[in-house]
């Protein structure tokens, strides 16, 4: 069989053990021949590369034959590592000698081998230098195989391990760097950590010289690589990095090498290799170096990069060098800024969140930490260009991005020295961003799960907007106030999360949310801050920092926020509710400050020992009821009150008028509230009959709260309404002008108040006493109230008492202070008068009034002043003359006939007062011209027949101007009018109305011309159209008389208006309006008058008019003029069907049975 390698001389005599067949090469092999031809020196460079090659395959891991054979002979595996570390050390033989000591050590593992073979190595190291690479290379490979070749290196032969690195570190020339490969291989398994403990410590020293040493002249990418590797161990091991100038120059050098050669990989790892050694405080002074150089420079411009692991490396080093103030010291901060700007900007279009995070957390964190006296931003374009990118990343969709560049913004907000430059639609814009982002997910809950990714509590959220805001709100730059009132709007929402979220609420949120908030207060108008005062006390938040108050007593600076804002909160809340103070009093301020809440509010009152904290308590459940609070309870605040005053800790004096005003209010909001437990004790008699004793000496101005419950509380008393609560609300009535509190609707327990105060029975006189007061200003106020809150009753109801028992019983007060004004006094006052009427005048407008309920004699003396007052008033008074009219009027309205019998002849009988209506009548105003016709309008249809000498004139010419000039409200009243001067044709006198012209002309038998006539007569066809059912009735009993009136007087005009050319439009309209409703008496009377038997179309009009018959109801009133309706339209209808339906509706009466035979016989 063929023996592969040569079989050499000695071949026989081996064992044919040695003879096997490789699972690699299948072939038989003869190991120990090739052995033999590895020791044989004559063998040429290619022969003994070729064997050294077929070695390296046979000894391979997996030639599991070789391997059991030479693990049963270790000598023959020494002798095998003798020849190869003795002759193919060179470097044409070293990468394959390497392989096979590698392999010879993986493939066997034993530990008497790999020593002995460290035995070897040290003996060449001591006695051969030229044997230092390949010893080196040998090492570095077996390090990469396994770490714990290392440490038996380090544990059997440290003398090995020291020796080369000494060589290495002190060598004069460059070996390749291949070599320096294997070296970096070996140095980086010594920092494992499971080798650490056992390096020697004189070998980190010499490792970082090895380092210097291999970098110093390298150009391979590899051989940087793994440098960067062995000083990334060395940073993130305790021993400290040589300072020293020499090694530190050289890798400064070799980084800047580094990043200008922008090589990725290489950038990469070299920003990693120095913040791992920013990171680590013990390598401080290697910190100071980098920074004393110019390397962050070629950091920032590294940034120029799209690849995202280069960015992040850097921004992670920057950031951890900007946390050392040299940093800030050597200006790096200002170079570098534009570059983090530039690549902020490229990242935010490539939306890559882990890169913006990052680069707006180390922008944040140099904004934060640069010296005032150092501007980050030189010039205006540079702080536009900072707070464009800023903006630019607070927009951004995700959090973790906004957030960091929120707290950008309000690091650079914070610098004066870019306070000028800062361009309003970035502000505007940052301030919506930051309340969108941040406020969206506190108090909207938007981005919960982004919160517990992120690891960042609502709590910081709410901290980083606060600082932002209080950036905002502390600038001076004009147009400010744009900006203020965006943040106002979202104050609400801040104090109500705080509110809710108070016990959660760490003591540096609450801090920078309690700075943000005084600093609003500062830096803004009181007036701007009245709702968020309110919002602050109605949420409960100024009472829960009270609570907290006693918890944070060791915080100095929170405890001082705390009460400037308590004495901000309440100063605004003082100022706008009392006129008379300007500013919290000093007392108050004290009192604050001392107060605090502990446990229930018995445990607190009980603690109280000082005025000044008593006066400040009664302040707080002032606000709190005031502004609805529904913290305290009425129980609560009266039990405080009682015992407060009870010590004398609680008083009220002539030194203290705030504190009585506290006092009033809150006895009156606890004792209207329904959870008071009792109606009154001694103790509240005794506290009210100090407050009121107190208020009777202070004006109305310092103790009136204008607010419902104080109302209801004075008015539900009689010696409380008749002083205090009619000097209250006098008061109100002068400083609102009548109108009704908007706190009505504040109180959900007591809803429209000031409508129930009307019900009661103090409020009322007290009213009417104001009516009637001298001051003409709060006569017309009390009546404004009076008549608003009678109109707001016909919504309203009332447990104790309806409206429509109400409204009489208030009409019978009314007339009985008006008779009191005539009888009681020789002088009325003219104002009085008036509002008294208006008031009247409402009451009897409103829908529940009942005339039955009325005592007609009072009414009937009513009556008699009011005409006696307006006969003597005046021309000057219109004002009071239309008031008087229109009151007669409404009253017209709601009587009925036998009380109009009983009123009008006491209008007749006052012959100055039917001249004041004769003059009203021709008034120019049309309001008073139309309401003195409506009255004259009632009389004559209400007394038609009066034998009453005195009569009213009225000139014709006024009535036709009327009805052409369409001036009068009332129409209807014009109307009648005129059909009542058409009535009064021959004798010119309809008593009790005379007609009259203000031109005579002879025309026998009329008032009116034939042109006038025939005018009148195409206006009443217009109003024949109305709508309004009433005008039209009135306008056809004209039309009518019209017809009858020409007829009478000249029968060419009679004939004319009979069968006028827009008759036939006007049939149709009449017939159309009435075919389903059914005619109404003069209407059809009309019909039967216009209907002309020659007139086109008379089926359709006769259809319309049957249909109009079947719609009716028929009566005796009405048969007449149905039946002659029925008769015209007989032979003109073609619908037999519908003529049959007509006419057996008419035969159901009896009287025209008759009638509908014949009419039935002859169809």
């Amino acid at each position: 069989m063929e023996i592969f390698p040569n079989p050499t001389r000695s071949h026989y005599i081996h064992d044919d053990l040695w003879c096997i067949v490789t699972s690699a090469n299948q072939l038989p092999l003869c190991l120990a021949c090739l052995v033999e031809h590895l020791e044989d020196e004559s063998m040429t460079v290619v022969q003994k590369q070729f064997n050294l090659a077929l070695l390296a395959d046979t000894v391979k891991p997996e030639c599991y034959e070789v391997a059991h054979l030479l693990r049963e002979h270790p000598l023959v595996c020494q002798h095998i590592l003798n020849i190869i570390t003795d002759q193919y050390t060179d470097k044409s033989f070293q990468t394959v000698s390497v392989q096979i000591c590698v392999q010879l050590m993986d493939t066997l593992q034993s530990e008497d081998l790999y020593v002995y073979l460290l035995n070897i190595f040290e003996h060449q190291v001591q006695n051969d230098h030229n044997a230092v690479p390949f010893v080196v290379a040998a090492l570095g490979k077996l390090s990469v195989v396994s770490s714990a070749y290392v440490l038996t290196l380090i544990l059997s032969h440290e003398h090995l391990l020291m020796s080369l690195l000494g060589t290495h570190a002190y060598r004069d020339s460059h070996e390749d760097d291949a070599s320096d490969c294997s070296l970096l291989f070996l140095l980086i398994r010594l920092f494992d950590v499971d080798i650490l403990p056992a390096v020697p410590p004189q070998a980190p020293p010499l490792v970082e010289r090895c380092l210097v040493t291999c970098i110093s002249s390298s150009q391979s990418v590899d051989l940087q690589t793994n440098a960067l590797a062995l000083l990334k161990r060395l940073a993130s091991t305790e021993c400290c990095l040589q300072e020293d100038s020499g090694s530190w120059a050289a890798l400064l050098i070799w980084f800047k090498r580094v990043f200008v050669g922008k090589k990725e990989v290489l950038v990469t790892a070299a920003a990693q290799c120095l913040a791992i050694i920013a990171s680590n405080p013990r390598h401080v002074n290697v910190v100071r170096l980098i920074l004393d150089s110019d390397l962050p420079e070629f950091l920032f411009e590294s940034l120029h990069t799209l690849n995202i692991a280069q960015l992040e490396a850097i921004f992670k080093c920057l950031e951890l060098l900007a946390e050392h103030d040299l940093f800030f010291r050597k200006c790096h901060a200002v170079y570098g800024l534009e570059s983090i700007l530039r690549s902020l900007d490229v990242a935010l279009d490539s939306h890559n969140v882990a890169v913006l995070v990052k680069g707006f957390t180390l922008l944040a964190n140099i904004l934060q930490r640069q010296p005032s006296g150092v501007p980050v931003c030189v010039n205006t374009s540079s702080t536009e260009m900072t707070l464009s990118v800023i903006t630019k990343g607070a927009q951004c969709h995700a959090l973790q991005v906004a957030l960091p560049a929120i707290t950008a913004a309000t690091a650079l907000l914070r610098d004066s020295s870019v306070v000028g430059h800062q361009p309003m639609k970035y502000l505007q814009s940052l301030v919506e961003a930051g309340l969108e982002k941040v406020g969206g997910a506190i108090w909207r809950g938007e981005a919960g799960s982004v919160l517990a990714s992120l690891q960042v509590t609502e709590q910081q959220l709410l901290e980083t907007l606060m600082d932002l805001l209080a950036a905002i709100i502390k600038l001076e730059i004009e147009e400010k106030d744009v900006l203020v009132t965006r943040v106002l709007e979202d104050c609400h929402n801040i104090i109500s999360y705080v509110g809710d979220h108070f016990a959660a609420c760490d003591r540096s949120t609450l801090g920078s949310v309690l700075h943000f908030l005084n600093s609003l207060y500062e830096s803004q108008g009181r007036d701007r801050l009245q709702d968020l005062s309110e919002r602050v006390v109605s949420c409960g938040f100024i009472v829960q920092l009270f609570i907290t108050k006693s918890e944070f007593r060791s915080n100095l600076d929170l405890l001082s926020a705390a009460a400037s804002f308590a004495s901000n909160v309440f100063d605004v809340l003082v100022r706008e509710n009392v006129p008379q103070c300007q500013s919290l009093p000093g007392p108050l301020k004290t009192g604050l400050r001392n107060l605090s809440f502990k446990g229930s509010i018995q445990q607190t009152v009980e603690n109280i020992r000082e005025e000044e904290a008593a006066d400040a308590l009664c302040m707080i459940f002032y606000f709190s009821c005031l502004n609805d609070a529904q913290i305290f309870s009425a129980s609560h605040i009266l039990y405080a009150v009682r015992d407060l005053h009870a010590r004398q800790v609680l008083t009220c004096a002539s030194h203290k008028p705030l504190t009585s005003r506290f006092l009033l209010y809150v006895l009156a909001w606890a004792s209207t509230q329904s959870d008071t437990e009792t109606d009154c004790t001694p103790e509240d008699s005794t506290v009210e009959t100090a407050v009121m004793q107190q208020v009777s000496e202070l004006p109305v101005e310092v103790w009136a709260t204008p607010r419902p419950q104080l109302f209801l509380w004075l008015f539900h008393s009689p010696h409380r309404a008749q002083g205090p609560g009619a000097a209250l609300l006098e008061h109100w009535l002068l400083h609102t002008k009548g109108n009704i509190p908007a706190a009505d609707s504040n109180d959900s327990s007591q809803p429209h108040v000031m409508h129930t105060l009307l019900l009661g029975q103090h409020f009322t006189p007290v009213l009417l006493g104001l009516i009637t007061s001298q001051s003409e200003e709060i006569s017309m106020l009390a009546k404004k109230l009076f008549v608003r809150l009678i109109s707001a009753l016909e919504m309203q109801s009332d447990e104790r008492q309806t409206a429509a028992q109400l409204i009489p019983s208030a009409y019978e007060g009314v007339m009985s202070v008006f008779q009191d004004l005539f009888i009681n006094t020789l002088h009325q006052s003219r104002h009085v008068v008036k509002n008294i009427l208006g008031v009247m005048t409402s009451l009897l407008h409103h829908p529940q009034y009942d005339h039955t309920d009325t005592d007609h004699n009072k009414q009937l003396r009513v009556i008699y002043h009011g005409v006696h007052f307006l006969s003597s008033t005046d021309e000057k008074d219109d004002d009071i003359i239309f008031s008087g009219i229109t009151w007669l009027h409404a009253l017209s309205k709601v009587t009925d006939e036998d009380q109009d019998k009983a009123i009008v002849p006491v209008l007749l009988q006052n012959s100055a007062f039917l001249e004041q209506l004769e003059r009203c009548l021709q008034d120019e105003n049309d309001q008073l011209s139309s309401a003195a016709l409506s009255l004259v309008s009632w009389v004559t249809s209400a007394c038609p027949d009066s034998s009453n000498s005195n009569s009213i004139r009225v000139s014709v010419e006024f009535i036709m101007n009327t009805l052409i000039r369409h001036t009068c409200e009332n129409m209807e009243a014009a109307l009648r009018m005129l059909h009542l001067a058409l009535d009064s044709r021959c004798s010119g006198v309809s008593a009790p109305v005379t007609f009259h012209r203000c031109r005579a002309f002879h025309t026998a038998g009329s008032p009116f011309t034939a042109q006038e006539l025939r005018l009148l007569f195409c206006h009443m066809q217009q109003y024949v159209c109305s709508e309004n059912r009433e005008v039209q009735f009135c306008a056809v009993q004209c039309y009518l008389k019209l017809i009858q009136h020409g007829l009478e007087t000249d029968d060419n005009l009679g004939e004319h208006f009979l069968h006028h050319p827009w008759n036939s439009q006007l049939l149709y309209y009449l017939l159309s309006h009435s075919s389903t409703g059914g005619l109404h008496l003069h209407v059809a009377e009309l019909i039967t008058q216009i209907w002309c038997d020659e007139d086109e179309g008379n089926a359709e009009v006769a259809k319309l008019v049957l249909e109009s018959v079947l719609a009716n109801e028929i009566s005796s009133d009405n048969q007449d003029v149905m039946m002659v309706l029925v008769q015209k339209a007989k032979p003109l209808c073609t619908d037999k069907d519908l003529l049959e339906k007509s006419i057996c509706k008419l035969a159901s009466l009896e009287d025209s049975l008759s009638f509908s035979q014949n009419t039935l016989t002859s169809s």
